[in-house]
């Protein structure tokens, strides 16, 4: 997990100091956010997990 959060925070801080500035900065986490829900829709509504993958995912991306 903090391989993940602390690589993209100093990815973000990097971006701050940099000249020119990076307009955006591209991060995808995972579908492990939403947990297994086979066959079933899941929308950006969809509560997330609460398993470990869901929780990096959640962590990652704050």
């Amino acid at each position: 997990m903090s391989s993940r959060i602390s690589t993209t925070r100093a990815l973000v801080e990097s971006m701050k100091n940099a000249n020119p500035k990076p307009k955006v900065l591209i991060s995808a986490s995972a579908i492990g956010y939403y947990g297994a829900h086979g066959d079933e829709h899941v929308t950006e509504n969809t509560p997330p997990a609460s398993d470990f993958l869901a929780e990096v995912c959640k962590a990652w991306e704050v």
